[in-house]
């Protein structure tokens, strides 16, 4: 939703609002029952419209509690490659984790490393040395050790 309102150049103070014409099913019922206690809340801070922030931040924090939350940063933080996972599927979920792991400020640079450091030992032996400094430079590698280890007869 954020990606579509920046493509459009939609205005800040009019994210929210654009954004609450697209909430169905849930989401709908949360955001009417919502909107009315937001926007007094703001009006009381001299704030004319719902900050996009503060609309994202109520929204994660109803749909995906801090319980929740703390659960996915656990999980990320021991989050390694299972044996039955390929180089994709570790890439991606490792991706979706990373997300709940913003208050561990997971830099630009670690987090190569950790995606390298949960790999498969037999994958990680076929990577180069090195410190590769984007994360999608050590996936398309350990993408390429993949497939060698498994051509290997």
């Amino acid at each position: 939703m954020e990606s579509m309102l920046e493509v459009v150049r939609c205005p800040g103070e009019m994210m929210v609002e654009q954004a609450a014409f697209y909430l169905r099913d849930k989401a709908g019922v949360w955001w009417h029952n919502e909107r009315e206690g937001a926007r007094a809340y703001y009006r009381s801070l001299g704030q004319p419209a719902i900050p996009w922030a503060g609309f994202k931040r109520v929204m994660r924090d109803h749909f995906v509690p801090e319980h929740i939350r703390a659960k996915l940063r656990a999980e990320f933080d021991s989050f390694s490659m299972a044996d039955n996972m390929t180089v994709t599927e570790y890439y991606h979920r490792f991706i979706e984790l990373s997300r709940y792991a913003e208050d561990m400020q997971l830099s630009q640079r670690s987090s190569p490393l950790r995606f390298e450091n949960g790999l498969e030992m037999k994958i990680m032996e076929k990577l180069p040395v090195g410190v590769l400094s984007y994360l999608k430079d050590v996936y398309e590698r350990a993408g390429h050790a993949e497939r060698v280890v498994n051509t290997v007869v």
